[in-house]
Parts: structure tokens; C-alpha cells; sequence
């Protein structure tokens, strides 16, 4: 008996905004993900909440591991929003602006000699908006863990070691800051994101794949199984076990 070629896989690997994009509730970026690619490719969730790109370097080689040598077609890689946790006040997740930058740039690497056909794209971390988010510390009974000006820089890094690297960057920052004047609306806490921004993060990823990954674009992919109309009731036995 012959088998079927499985969907594509597309895994989604950062942090709690990662994590959160399966949200059906915030109509995470996930979900839409999902459901944009609905018999064409399974979308994986690997989000871990609270992670920075210094523990997420760490974890790589062990989500890698889970395909072994059946490569992802996609790979995004989306952290930065808790490496630009302040030195003292976040210094659980804070990791240095060089260290970050390097970090992502070895994620990148191991990725490419893991998988040499796996599709990347970084994601930079979106804006803070520092009001808001110091409101949700104090209503956490913290301080201010984050700062606009300081967040902002790690967006910048990204960005920059994305494009040394010859990646799609997809660069959160300056995208939502320049869509609207009221940017800080995509952002439930200053931090994650809202209904709004899910479906922006969604859109974005979306058009940079028909951009740089025109063959990943769920128009291009094929069908997982036969359409029902394709189906002839005669001889579906043969048509359903046919190697896709």
C-alpha cells in the first residue's frame, strides 16, 4: 500500500506571543494561520511563554529533533520582547543587546544546517507602549520592567541581523508604528497583542510568504487528499491511496 504524502508543516517557534497566537479567543495569528492553510499544512504551535532568545537557543536543537529528518517547509523565529526585559528590574529575562543579536543570528544558522530547504522568517518584536505597560506592572504589583526607547533597540537588532543573514524580516516595529497613529491599540498591555493586532501580524506574515516564499503561499500548496467533486465513486479506493 502506498502512502500519502503529509501536509507541509509550518512551525511557529518565539515566545508568549507565539505561544498566544492560538488563542481563539484574540483571534491569534495562529488560528488564522490555520485556517488559511486548511488541508494544505499543518501550523505548530512551539511558543513558550516568558522565554527569551537565550533559553530559546538553548531549546532549538531539541524542537529540531522532533521532525528529525523530515524538514519543516517554514520556520518563523520570534523573540526579543522579554530580552528587552530591563538589567535590573526584568533581569530574569533580560539578556544583553549583543548577546540577543548573536542569538538570533545562531538560531538562524541551526536552522539553515538542520534543514537546509526549511523557509525562515524572523519576526522583530513590536513596539512597547510604556504607559500601558507600566500599568499592567502595577497591577501586577511590579515595577516597570520594560521601556519604549529600550525595547526599541532590540526591535532595531533584529532587523539588522535578520538582513546581514539574508532572512525576511518582518519588522513589527516600524510596520505597526507606521499603519496607524494609534499604534499602541494593537496591544492588549503595551505588550501582547490584541484581536487587532493578531489579524496585522497574520496579514503581515502572509504577504512576506507570497513575497519571498511564493511555492509556501497556501494558493500554491496542494491539497491534502482529493477535492470530494475530484472523487470517482467507481475507483476512490485507488484514488485515496495513491501516492500524493
Amino acid at each position: 500500500m502506498s502512502i500519502l504524502k503529509l501536509p507541509a508543516r509550518i512551525v511557529l517557534f518565539g515566545d508568549s506571543i507565539t505561544q498566544q497566537s492560538f488563542s481563539q479567543e484574540l483571534n491569534g495569528w495562529g488560528v488564522q494561520l490555520a485556517n488559511l492553510y486548511l488541508r494544505k499544512a499543518d501550523i505548530i504551535n512551539r511558543g513558550f511563554s516568558g522565554y527569551s532568545s537565550r533559553w530559546a537557543l538553548t531549546m532549538l536543537p531539541q524542537i529540531l529533533a522532533e521532525w528529525t529528518s523530515d524538514s519543516p517547509a517554514l520556520l518563523t523565529i520570534f523573540f526579543g520582547a522579554n530580552d528587552a526585559a530591563l538589567p535590573n528590574e526584568g533581569r530574569a529575562q533580560h539578556v544583553p543587546l549583543d548577546e540577543y543579536g548573536d542569538n538570533i543570528r545562531k538560531m538562524v544558522d541551526i536552522v539553515r544546517s538542520t534543514f537546509p530547504k526549511c523557509a525562515i522568517i524572523v519576526l522583530a518584536p513590536p513596539p512597547l507602549h510604556e504607559q500601558r505597560f507600566g500599568e499592567t506592572c502595577r497591577s501586577w504589583g511590579t515595577v516597570l520592567t520594560r521601556t519604549e526607547a529600550h525595547s526599541a533597540q532590540y526591535t532595531a537588532r533584529c532587523v539588522e541581523v535578520a538582513n546581514s543573514l539574508q532572512v525576511p524580516c518582518i519588522d513589527l516595529g516600524s510596520l505597526m508604528r507606521a499603519a496607524r497613529d494609534d499604534w499602541w491599540e494593537y496591544l492588549s498591555d503595551g505588550l501582547h497583542l490584541t484581536s487587532e493586532g493578531n489579524t496585522f501580524v497574520f496579514s503581515a506574515i502572509k504577504q512576506c510568504i507570497e513575497k519571498f516564499y511564493p511555492q509556501l503561499s497556501a494558493d500554491a500548496l496542494p491539497l491534502h487528499y482529493p477535492h470530494f467533486a475530484d472523487i470517482d465513486n467507481n475507483d476512490h479506493e485507488k484514488m485515496l491511496k495513491q501516492v500524493n
